[in-house]
C-alpha cells in the first residue's frame, strides 16, 4: 500500500462515517491489495462536435457538483475508517493522441490502454476516479471512465453522464452550466444509521430459515491455471421473443425483473436439482424516504440472497408470485449488507450463500441520453466491472434484451456458459409462450430447457460415442499388441 499524502485541512468539507456496503469494499480493499475487485471501468466513443477543452471543464463541473467524486478514504489513526470530502480535487486526466496514424492501428493502441488501465489498481486514498481521453481523428475519441465502486454505483454512472452531456452542451454553446438542487450523500448515511437492525434480523433468519445446502452450479473448479480470468459472454435475444416476454409481463402486471429472477430460479433447479434454489439478486438500494436521492451520485446498490423453492409440480404463475411478493413487500430489508445477512444464516462460514447473481442493469442510461440531439454523440464502448462470483447474469434493455454473463475461467467453461443461454432462452420461451400458463396450468415440468435442435444435435453426439465404444468393443487387442 503506498504512503499516504497528508491533506490540506483547509481543502476539507466534510469527513463521513461509511456505508455498510462501504465498509465491506474498504476491507477488501485492505485485506486483498493485489486484488482489483470492485474496479469498474466505462468506455465511451465520442463523435461529432467533440472539443477537449470543453469536456474537460464539463467533468470539472461535475466533480464540483457531486462531493462523492471529491472523496478520499483514511483509515490509519481512526477506529473505523472514514471518508473525506475535498472542496476540490484535481482527478487524473490523461490524454493521448492517435490521429496521425492508421485509425486500425490507433484502436488497436486505444485496446491495449483500456486494458493496461484495468490493471492499473486505484489509490483510494488519493482519488477514486481517473479519465483517459483517446484521440482517434478530429471528430473522434475514446473516453475511459474508470472509478473504485466504493463511491458510486451502475446507477449512478447514468445520472453522471446525462449531466456531464448536458452541460457540455451548455459549455459549447458559451452558456453558464445551469444550477442543479441536489442533496449530498450525508443524506443517506444519516438515513441508514435509523435502520432497525434488530427487525432485519429476525428477517433474514426467519427467511433463510432450513438453508444449508450450499448451492454448488459454479462451485466446482474448471481449471487450476494461473492464468484465470474473467470473461463475458454476450447474447441478444431475438426480436419476436422480446414481443412475446413484452406482452407476458404487461398481461400478468409484473415487471421484466420478477420474470428474469423465476427464471434464473428454474435454470438453477433443473441444473443442479435441488429444490432449495438460492442466488444472489441486486437492488437499487436508494430509499424512497430520501426525497431526491435518485439524482444523488453514490454508492446505494445492493446484493442480497433470493430464495425460490422449486419443485417439479410447482405451478410457474406461484412462483412468479413469490418473486414479485419479495420484490415489493419486502423492500424495507433490501439495506442489510450481505455479509450480515450471511451471519444470519445456517451456512458455514467458509461458504458463500450463492455463487451466481443477476444483475437488472436498468441504469438512466436512456435513449434520450444517447442519440444525435446533443453537441457531441455519444456511445457506450465497452464495459468493465469486476465481481467476486462465480457467474453475474446482467441484463440489459436498452436498444433490445441483451444478456452479458461475466464468468471466471476458474470455476466456468465458455461451453457452460454457451449451454447456460441456451437454457435460460428455451425457459423463457417456456413460460412467456405456452397456453397452459394463462390458465395457470402450466408446471416447471413442463419447461424444457432444449429445442428440437438442440436435443438432435445432443442424441447425435450420444450416438457417435456408442458406435466408438462398440467399436473399440471389436477391436482384437492381440491385433494390436
Amino acid at each position: 500500500m503506498n504512503e499516504i499524502n497528508k491533506l490540506d485541512s483547509n481543502n476539507v468539507e466534510d469527513i463521513l462515517t461509511l456505508s455498510p456496503m462501504q465498509e465491506g469494499m474498504i476491507f477488501h480493499y485492505l485485506c486483498y491489495p493485489d486484488n482489483n475487485l470492485n474496479f469498474a471501468q466505462l468506455c465511451y466513443k465520442l463523435k461529432n462536435k467533440v472539443d477537449k477543452e470543453v469536456l474537460k471543464k464539463a467533468w470539472q463541473v461535475e466533480i464540483k457538483r457531486n462531493e462523492m467524486l471529491r472523496v478520499v478514504f483514511r483509515w490509519k489513526k481512526f477506529t473505523r475508517p472514514v471518508q473525506i470530502v475535498l472542496k476540490s480535487q484535481d482527478i487524473p486526466f490523461r490524454e493521448y493522441d492517435f490521429s496521425d496514424i492508421d485509425k486500425e492501428q490507433a484502436y488497436m493502441k486505444i485496446e491495449k490502454i483500456i486494458k493496461e488501465d484495468t490493471l492499473e489498481k486505484i489509490d483510494i486514498s488519493k482519488h477514486c476516479l481517473r479519465i483517459n481521453l483517446c484521440k482517434v481523428t478530429a471528430e473522434e475519441y475514446i473516453m475511459i471512465v474508470s472509478s473504485y465502486n466504493i463511491i458510486y454505483d451502475g446507477w449512478s454512472n447514468g445520472i453522471l453522464l446525462k449531466e456531464l452531456i448536458d452541460c457540455y452542451d451548455e459549455l459549447y454553446g458559451g452558456n453558464k452550466p445551469k444550477e442543479i438542487a441536489k442533496i449530498k450523500y450525508k443524506e443517506f448515511l444519516m438515513w441508514i444509521k435509523k435502520r432497525n437492525t434488530n427487525e432485519e434480523e429476525k428477517y433474514w433468519k426467519r427467511y433463510l430459515e432450513g438453508y444449508n445446502c450450499k448451492m454448488e452450479n459454479f462451485s466446482e473448479i474448471q481449471s487450476n491455471s494461473s492464468e484465470v480470468e474473467n470473461k463475458s459472454y454476450k447474447h441478444k435475444i431475438s426480436a419476436v421473443l422480446e414481443e412475446q416476454i413484452t406482452k407476458y409481463i404487461v398481461n400478468e402486471q409484473i415487471t421484466l425483473a420478477t420474470l428474469i429472477y423465476t427464471a434464473w430460479a428454474i435454470l438453477l433447479f433443473k441444473n443442479n436439482n435441488i429444490n432449495d434454489v438460492v442466488f444472489g439478486m441486486t437492488v437499487s438500494g436508494r430509499p424512497s424516504e430520501v426525497k431526491g436521492i435518485n439524482n444523488i451520485v453514490g454508492l446505494f446498490i445492493n446484493t442480497i440472497p433470493l430464495r425460490v423453492k422449486i419443485f417439479t409440480t410447482s405451478k410457474i404463475n406461484e412462483l412468479i408470485k413469490t418473486v414479485k411478493n419479495i420484490l415489493v413487500n419486502d423492500e424495507i430489508y433490501h439495506y442489510t449488507p450481505l455479509a450480515e445477512i450471511k451471519n444470519y444464516s445456517e451456512i458455514n462460514n467458509l461458504n458463500d450463500l450463492f455463487d451466481s447473481i443477476v444483475v437488472m442493469q436498468n441504469y438512466p442510461l436512456d435513449q434520450e441520453l444517447l442519440n444525435n440531439k446533443h453537441q457531441m454523440n455519444i456511445e457506450v464502448y465497452s464495459l468493465s466491472d469486476s465481481t467476486n462470483f462465480p457467474v453475474t447474469v446482467g441484463i440489459t434493455t436498452y436498444d433490445g434484451i441483451k444478456l452479458d454473463i461475466r464468468y471466471s475461467t476458474k470455476y466456468c467453461t465458455e461451453y457452460l456458459i454457451e449451454d447456460l443461454i441456451i437454457y435460460f432462452i428455451e425457459i423463457l420461451k417456456g413460460i412467456t409462450g405456452n397456453n397452459k400458463n394463462l390458465l395457470g396450468n402450466l408446471e416447471v415440468k413442463d419447461i424444457e430447457v432444449l429445442d428440437k435442435k438442440n436435443k438432435k444435435e445432443i442424441l447425435k453426439k450420444i450416438e457417435y460415442k456408442e458406435n466408438m465404444l462398440q467399436s473399440i468393443e471389436r477391436i482384437d487387442l492381440n491385433e494390436i499388441f
